[in-house]
């Protein structure tokens, strides 16, 4: 027996008898979906806790661990069994990575996408094959990306880029015919090379974009709440000059009542 695997059986062990939540993450861990059922019927619970497995970066919740464990076998197997019990696919690890950080292939980030997670892995293959895709087959001849751009603070902009096709920049200068220029030879090919750049570029661009646009909104929340804040300081403000005046009202009333009783039994 390897020595992880002794060491996540030893662990899931100590889990199962002790702590269910340990025993859950190393149930999953260790793809056992019966063990994982059983620490989950003891109290295990899903995205509270965490376990530190080998060749797992970081202490892991144990649906970042399903996610993970998903991945690697590019199957679903755990990751949907977590979430229908409460897994917390928003959560963030010790190094500050979401749960979409281990999201790794088709199959998993398009099981999130689903579910209403924006990922960028599933983003980019579902573009790619619409845009692949002939026109019988629903294909499409241009992907544009609508967004919020981030300016700062108070300044959140609307745009759409042109994500496909790729827009060729001329800028390079011709060369010379007394100019003489180096050789290159470009192995694998250009073509081949293009091919392995474009899913990381749209990848990379829909990222960005949905950093922007997570940037804004959480600017444009933050510029409410503060709004409100203020609104709800002037109300207060006002309510209670309005509630002083009253006040000094009654007590001017009553101690002109008190001051016109005395002199009446005066005279």
């Amino acid at each position: 027996m390897e020595p992880r695997q002794r060491l996540i059986r030893q662990t899931t062990t100590r889990g199962r008898a002790g702590r269910p939540t340990l025993g859950l993450c190393s149930a999953i861990a260790d793809s056992d979906l019966p063990g994982a059922r059983l620490n989950l019927a003891l109290g295990g619970e899903p995205n509270r806790e965490a376990l530190k497995l080998p060749g797992i970066a970081g202490r892991l919740s144990a649906t970042a661990i399903a996610v993970r464990s998903d991945s690697d076998r590019d199957e679903l197997l755990f990751l949907p069994w977590m979430l229908d019990r409460g897994g917390n696919i928003g959560e963030v690890d010790s190094r500050g990575r979401t749960l979409l950080h281990h999201a790794q292939t088709r199959t998993v980030a398009l099981h999130l996408l689903e579910r209403g997670v924006p990922v960028a892995n599933g983003m980019r293959d579902a573009l790619l094959d619409a845009f692949r895709a002939p026109a019988e087959e629903g294909g499409v001849a241009e992907v544009h990306v609508v967004f919020t751009q981030f300016v700062n603070m108070v300044t959140q902009r609307p745009r759409v880029i042109r994500l496909l096709p790729l827009e060729i920049v001329e800028g390079v200068a011709p060369a010379d015919d007394a100019e003489t220029l180096p050789l290159y030879e470009f192995e694998p090919e250009p073509a081949v090379v293009l091919d392995a750049l474009l899913p990381r570029y749209v990848r990379s661009r829909i990222y960005a974009c949905l950093l922007q646009a997570a940037a804004s909104e959480l600017a444009a929340r933050q510029r409410a709440m503060h709004t409100a804040t203020e609104n709800a300081e002037d109300l207060i403000r006002m309510y209670t000059r309005l509630a002083n005046q009253a006040r000094q009202g009654e007590i001017t009333q009553e101690i002109s009542e008190i001051v016109s009783g005395a002199d009446a039994l005066a005279s």
